[in-house]
């Protein structure tokens, strides 16, 4: 069966499906986030790497992760690290950029919320014997699983120093 949802992203009404493993609603009212409790499907939904490629825009994205394939479109614009971290990783394999930062259980827990199905066994394989490289729709060439924009990676290696500054500058501007 299929689930319909409505959520409001930038004043505009989006509909969008959640198909197959476990289907919730999503929706605003009165500009509250509502959800209702997943409900178990029957039968699991299986998608090719090729199907998930096509869904990577802010208002349709899936993301492949632990050989599960979630649709996070509801939680493009509550997500910490932003919407943009999400889209980068659409198209491939995203569990090593899951694991490599820190998430929560709580985080982990709510990531099932947004889970529609399995990824297709022969990609599963693809993943495996290619040491988790899998061709991006954008590019087509291959990408390792782990591969980070240069922006992020600069961003992730600068990130503790800024902080360190900024730590700095609010204790000498307080002391003075």
């Amino acid at each position: 069966g299929r689930q319909w949802s409505q959520s409001r992203r930038g004043g505009r009404a989006h509909e969008w499906t959640q198909h197959g493993g476990v289907g919730w609603t999503y929706f605003h009212k009165g500009g509250e986030r509502q959800h209702c409790r997943p409900v178990k499907m029957t039968e699991t939904k299986v998608y090719t790497m090729e199907e998930c490629k096509k869904h990577n825009t802010i208002d349709d994205c899936w993301l492949v992760m632990f050989d599960k394939v979630y649709n996070v479109t509801p939680f493009m614009d509550d997500h910490p690290g932003g919407s943009e971290i999400m889209l980068d990783v659409t198209g491939r394999d995203s569990t090593e950029d899951f694991e490599d930062v820190v998430h929560s259980s709580t985080a982990r827990k709510q990531l099932e919320e947004f889970y529609i199905g399995d990824l297709h066994e022969d990609d599963k394989a693809k993943l495996k014997s290619s040491g988790g490289a899998f061709a991006t729709a954008s590019s087509g060439a291959a990408k390792p699983s782990g591969g980070q924009s240069p922006i992020m990676t600069m961003i992730k290696a600068l990130l503790p120093f800024l902080i360190i500054a900024l730590a700095f500058y609010y204790n000498k501007s307080k002391s003075a």
